[in-house]
């Protein structure tokens, strides 16, 4: 007998997630949002996120828990909390969040890896 094993990592997101996210859709309360389209996600290296989604326009920091939620930081504000749905170490990323009294899902994909 002859067995043969193989094991494949699954990618962290921590390895990931540093880039620009494009917004390819979105999701308010279940909604399909058109108006979603065209924001996106800049993720740094120092933790830094810049967004055009969120109204306040606030700088944030970001920290990644448990390889599954993105936890959004910012200087007096409320802090936010995505969960991570799905990714792969390509280019993407799904991601679902409460923002107020709003569900949000948004389907990104990776267009700058910087």
């Amino acid at each position: 007998m002859f067995y043969y094993s193989c094991k494949v990592d699954k990618p962290t997101l921590d390895s990931v997630v540093i880039g620009k996210w494009d917004v390819f859709s979105a999701e308010i309360n279940q909604r399909n949002n058109p108006l979603m389209e065209g924001g996106y996600f800049l993720f740094g290296a120092n933790n830094e996120l810049k967004s055009n989604v969120f109204d306040d326009e606030v700088p944030r920091t970001f920290t990644i828990e448990n390889n599954n939620k993105l936890h959004f930081k910012g200087t007096d504000v409320e802090d936010l909390y995505f969960d991570v749905m799905y990714f792969n170490n390509v280019d993407t990323l799904k991601i679902k969040g409460k923002i107020k009294y709003y569900d949000l899902v948004f389907h990104l994909v990776k267009t700058d890896s910087k």
